[in-house]
């Protein structure tokens, strides 16, 4: 093989059907690397006795793409006017072109085979059993809805065929056991936020699946604890309000407090100005006055402080200054 052409894939197991003559014995894809293409080359070799002329002979290349599956994409190639000796290989030079470059693998399925003497020999089972398989092979490694989804549309394609349908309905049973799941692992994301509102939401969406798993105690146990964040909240709202209550309370006798010993201090301040500051600053004064010889109006001010130190002695002095 030139430079021209890189092998890709080369077929490991065949699927040959009894019954014909002939049978696929090899199998190569390669890439075009000048005309960026993929191609197959299939090997085929006559298992009969004797050599036969083969008017036509169809083909069914399955191909898989990245991401695909060897059941989705085919093509049909013919071969035709060949006369094929005993044990003779034929068809290795006739390269079938895919019509998908990404192409990463194949398998391939003789449809039908058209001698010139007259027989015909027709493959339908052998794709059915061949696409059975596949589809089997596909539903084994399924997780997701879509996947189960295309699978049961598989089985649907192929009919009555052996137990087609009955998987067609395990599909099916499949996609609602995973929306059920999805459905209780919202409805458990919603419990685990522990708000009342949650809690209602979960309720809701726990109720679509009422007979899923352990969902019917889920429900019970989101309700007693929708009571009990309820309760949880009365309480502290009465521990808030008593709280409140105390806090008022004790301001309220501070303020009484801080008020009684203000008036004291007031009461006190009086009393100070009364009894001793202002009676010192009048005999301060009058004292003065006597000194400066202002007998008669220091006589005026000891008058008013009669009773404070010795007022009432000085005011006799100053009568006898004034020789009264």
């Amino acid at each position: 093989m030139s430079e021209r052409y890189s092998k890709c894939f080369t077929l490991s197991a065949l699927i040959n059907s009894e019954g014909n003559p002939v049978v696929v014995e090899a199998g190569v894809m390669y890439h075009d690397n000048q005309e960026n293409k993929r191609t197959v080359q299939l090997k085929f070799k006559n298992v009969k006795e004797s050599s036969f002329k083969l008017n036509n002979l169809l083909v069914r290349v399955f191909y898989k793409v990245p991401q695909g599956d060897l059941s989705s994409n085919y093509c049909d190639f013919e071969y035709g006017d060949l006369f094929v000796a005993t044990g003779e290989d034929f068809g290795a030079r006739a390269p079938i072109v895919l019509p998908d470059r990404t192409a990463v693998e194949f398998q391939a399925v003789i449809l039908s085979a058209k001698y010139a003497d007259g027989f015909f020999w027709d493959n339908a089972d052998g794709v059915k059993a061949y696409l059975y398989d596949s589809v089997t092979a596909l539903f084994q490694s399924a997780n997701t809805e879509n996947e189960f989804s295309s699978i049961a549309n598989k089985f649907d394609a192929l009919g009555n065929y052996l137990d087609c349908e009955q998987k067609a309905q395990e599909c099916r049973l499949k996609i609602e056991e995973i929306k059920t799941k999805k459905i209780y692992r919202r409805a458990k994301n919603l419990m685990s936020e522990d708000s009342p509102e949650s809690l209602e939401e979960a309720i809701n969406v726990f109720s679509t699946i009422k007979g899923y798993e352990d969902v019917l105690k889920l429900i019970k146990k989101c309700e007693s604890r929708i009571v009990e964040i309820n309760e949880e909240k009365i309480e502290a709202r009465k521990t808030a309000e008593a709280l409140a209550r105390q806090q008022k309370q004790t301001r309220e006798t501070l303020i009484k407090r801080i008020a009684v010993i203000s008036a004291a201090s007031i009461i006190a301040l009086i009393v100070l100005l009364t009894v001793f500051l202002i009676p010192a600053t009048k005999y301060n004064k009058a004292c003065k006055l006597m000194e400066a010889g202002e007998y008669q109006e220091a006589i005026d001010i000891f008058s008013g402080i009669e009773r404070h130190k010795d007022s009432y002695d000085k005011i006799l002095e100053c009568h006898l200054k004034l020789g009264n």
